[in-house]
């Protein structure tokens, strides 16, 4: 494995540093290359930087190190300087800091075909080669104490505590961060942050400056406001008598502490993988600006601090998921991070961009929702990191307030909550379904599934809607989503209906529906009819009263197709989901949460129902039952039921599941996929759903908020895997 510190180092060199890096280049390359004579100069070296001796004349072999970004450039630039200056060379070698990789191939390719051998040495070389020989060992020690020390002695990466006013929380935060969550998950919430915690006192201490037990658990006491001051120092020197056993990371000197040498290594190898991670977002970030459409001419300023702003702004949003999560354990109320939530984010943190809000809050979403693996890596360690801080704002004990989060339960799946599960069926590759492993998770750690007759029969009148659609096209109303992830995985539209079919059939395709939802994703039907029809009338108006106006609203804007009669079926459907859960919670036993029952949606609504039942029935008002997917999902990331999962399963839930409607593709792709399909006529099949998928992509990224409708919810999460499933 490379050393995180040395790939800093070379991922932070800066152009007016070439010559630390034509050192490390020769000192690397001259093992294969003893003959070797470096020539860079900064007045000019004929387009060479090195060649090898040749005693009966001029080298053909010459090399060229840089550390400019566009090095297709450069190398096409090089090559032509030297068709001037030294006609005879026919091999280059190119030696760069940045990754290249295979994306040099089709270079290398044209370069050859003029008589030119070209043979790139790029980042990952460095890497591979880093402890093969004393010299090089040296070579990458030194540029590491050049270019890393100063970085990681900066602080710079503190910056992501931005919701932490204090330097001392700020680098608890950080420490928490850097813990290994996946490898130390055996030792328990508390255990694990607490030492977490008490290295954070110790930061910057060594041999010569150390801290007394009681200096220690001072600091780490004023971090956590809550928790008895006698709980908080036995923890602390239980977390001490740990790290400082035989060989810890921790040293005892007389009766002070302080961190050891190898600790001190480890954490800046630990800060290093940290800082390329959080670069590594902000190419993320780039990137999406372009697919999204905030990166074109009206929004010139996209580098730079722009790009470092949304990246804390991301972070932002990704503390305030931890700070939900936190609470909703604490007082029952799981609610959901969303579009809304996220804007009122980006007013508060009052940052300067060439955004709107509305713009900004769709660019938080668009990153969140399917990151590179570096970002990824990034995403989850900051907001398990924030989690437990938010914890250990309220408790010392986070072991003992997760425990207490069910570990069994019965989960009601809303019509919203069963949609996005077929649309992503449609995806190729099994483990780009992210929400459908979350509630396969859900499954595996113990919970049961249920929908009630209702969701079945929306589920159904949705697919016959989608049915509807493909053979009449005659329609009033958003286009069906399960029709939308169809036709944006490639597939032929005239297979539509047949590929419906295998969901239900003709006679009885309520149960059809039943039957598949079994089948493949283990959910059984449960109703919850009389239950709701038990309950108090108070309790049943305000319900209703909440989902008429939802209802109604959605038939006065988007879906005009709604007649009266149809929303009142959805309105007693959401009224049986919702009291019927809330009834639910008093007969059955309570699961170690508190409530066994929950109901989970997608439904923007239902975030609301907190408020509007207090509203209408004051403080004696039930809690409300809804369960988001941003919940279930933090809580296999750091709960109890972590363990029945498998890792790499955990790896691929959703970060943050925004609440949006899910049916807006616009008409006319559909009628461009089926224009690129027939002109693709004859190709394998596998091959035409692939040029659908690209070219769908890419004029969606080009409309960009217009082709989204402005917004970024389950439609965009799922239809964007399909689009960019290649393989």
């Amino acid at each position: 494995m490379p050393d995180p510190r040395f790939t800093l180092a070379l991922d932070e060199l800066k152009p007016d540093q070439w010559r630390l890096f034509e050192k490390l280049a020769a000192e690397f390359l001259v093992d294969e290359f003893p003959a070797l004579r470096s020539m860079a100069a900064a007045s000019g070296d004929g387009g060479r930087d090195g060649v090898t001796f040749a005693v009966d004349g001029e080298s053909k072999l010459v090399f060229q190190y840089s550390v400019t970004v566009d090095w297709k450039g450069k190398i096409r630039q090089t090559v032509d300087r030297l068709s001037e200056t030294f006609p005879e060379a026919d091999q280059l070698i190119y030696v760069t800091n940045k990754p290249i990789g295979a994306m040099a191939d089709e270079l290398r390719s044209d370069l050859r075909k003029s008589g030119m051998y070209l043979d790139v040495r790029d980042r990952s070389w460095f890497e591979d080669r880093e402890n093969t020989t004393a010299a090089r060992q040296v070579a990458s020690a030194e540029l590491i104490e050049l270019v890393v020390a100063p970085l990681l002695k900066s602080r710079a990466i503190l910056d992501s505590a931005l919701k932490i006013t204090s330097e001392e929380g700020r680098i608890a935060l950080v420490h928490l961060a850097l813990e290994d969550a996946d490898g130390a998950s055996e030792r328990g919430l508390t255990k694990r942050a607490f030492e977490a915690l008490v290295l954070a006192a110790l930061d910057g201490t060594s041999a010569d400056e150390c801290k007394s037990l009681e200096e220690i658990q001072a600091h780490v006491r004023g971090l956590i406001p809550a928790g008895s001051a006698q709980q908080v120092d036995a923890l602390v020197a239980s977390a001490i008598s740990r790290l400082a056993a035989r060989r810890g990371p921790v040293k005892l000197r007389g009766s002070d502490y302080h961190i050891s040498f190898e600790e001190s290594v480890a954490l800046d190898a630990k800060a290093a993988q940290y800082l390329l991670e959080e670069a590594a977002t902000e190419v993320l970030i780039s990137r999406v600006m372009e697919q999204v459409g905030l990166g074109d001419s009206d929004h010139r300023d996209v580098a730079g601090e722009t790009v470092k702003n949304l990246r804390l702004l991301t972070e932002s949003v990704i503390f305030r998921l931890g700070e939900s999560f936190a609470s909703a354990v604490t007082n029952g109320d799981p609610v959901p991070l969303g579009y809304e939530q996220i804007a009122l984010e980006v007013a508060e943190m009052k940052m300067l961009l060439p955004f709107s809000s509305d713009e900004t809050a769709e660019l938080v979403l668009a990153v969140l929702d399917q990151p590179s693996d570096d970002a990824r890596k990034h995403f989850r360690r900051i907001a398990d990191a924030y989690t437990l801080f938010a914890f250990l704002r309220q408790t010392a004990d986070v072991q003992k307030v997760l425990v207490s989060v069910f570990s069994d339960g019965d989960i009601w799946l809303d019509t919203s909550a069963v949609l996005p599960l077929i649309g992503e069926s449609l995806i190729e590759d099994s483990s780009a379904r992210n929400y459908t492993s979350l509630l396969r998770a859900a499954v595996d750690a113990g919970l049961k599934l249920y929908v009630t007759g209702g969701v079945l029969e929306e589920v159904e009148r949705h697919i016959n809607r989608s049915v509807v659609y493909a053979n009449t096209r005659d329609w009033k109303g958003r286009i069906p989503f399960v029709y939308s992830a169809y036709v944006l995985s490639g597939r032929p539209t005239a297979d539509f209906v047949a590929w419906a079919d295998e969901i239900r059939g003709q006679s009885r395709p309520v149960d059809d529906v039943m039957d598949y939802l079994r089948d493949v994703f283990s959910i059984h039907r449960r109703d919850l009819t009389e239950l709701a029809e038990a309950a108090p009338v108070a309790l049943r108006g305000a319900v209703q009263e909440l989902w008429r106006e939802s209802h109604d609203r959605r038939r006065n804007s988007d879906d005009s197709w709604l007649d009266p009669a149809t929303v009142s079926r959805l309105v007693d459907h959401d009224v049986e989901n919702t009291v019927g859960v809330i009834q639910m919670r008093k007969t059955s036993p309570l699961s170690h949460m508190g409530y066994r029952a929950w109901w989970l949606t997608l439904d923007a609504t239902a975030s609301r129902l907190k408020s509007h039942l207090i509203e209408q029935l004051g403080k004696d008002a039930p809690a409300s039952p809804v369960l988001s997917p941003d919940f279930l999902s933090q809580l296999f990331r750091l709960g109890p039921l972590r363990t029945a999962i498998e890792r790499e399963q955990r790896v691929q839930f959703p970060l943050v599941t925004n609440i949006s409607r899910m049916e807006n593709i616009p008409p006319e792709l559909i009628a461009l996929a089926d224009k690129i399909r027939s002109e693709n006529a004859g190709l394998d099949e596998r091959l035409i759903r692939r040029h659908v998928r690209d070219a769908l992509d890419e004029v969606r990224a080009k409309s960009g908020r217009m082709a989204s409708g402005g917004t970024l919810g389950m439609e965009r999460e799922i239809a964007k895997r399909l689009r960019t499933n290649k393989r």
